[in-house]
């Protein structure tokens, strides 16, 4: 899993968002995201594969607005997260 946070004010489409970027990381289907909220979502990614490629590759934009992803152990509460990078 990851966390990440979208860096814009401008108005968009959750749905439209992770399937451009699911396109861009060659996936046929959009992949799962929660809303956490103020710009925050959870992805569940099917592959570590993915996964890597996700975290390590980059950077990632959307409507020219960059969107910053950041590991999650699914046990911290997210509350809690304080990765920079992404919150």
């Amino acid at each position: 899993m990851a966390v990440a946070r979208f860096y814009s004010g401008q108005e968009y489409s959750t749905w439209e968002m992770f399937s451009e970027l699911s396109k861009a990381w060659g996936r046929k289907e959009s992949i799962p995201v929660r809303e956490l909220g103020d710009n925050r979502f959870l992805i569940t990614f099917d592959s570590e594969k993915l996964w890597k490629k996700v975290l390590n590759g980059g950077p990632w934009k959307h409507k020219k607005d960059a969107v910053i992803f950041a590991p999650y152990d699914g046990v911290q509460r997210l509350s809690e997260k304080h990765d920079d990078t992404a919150w």
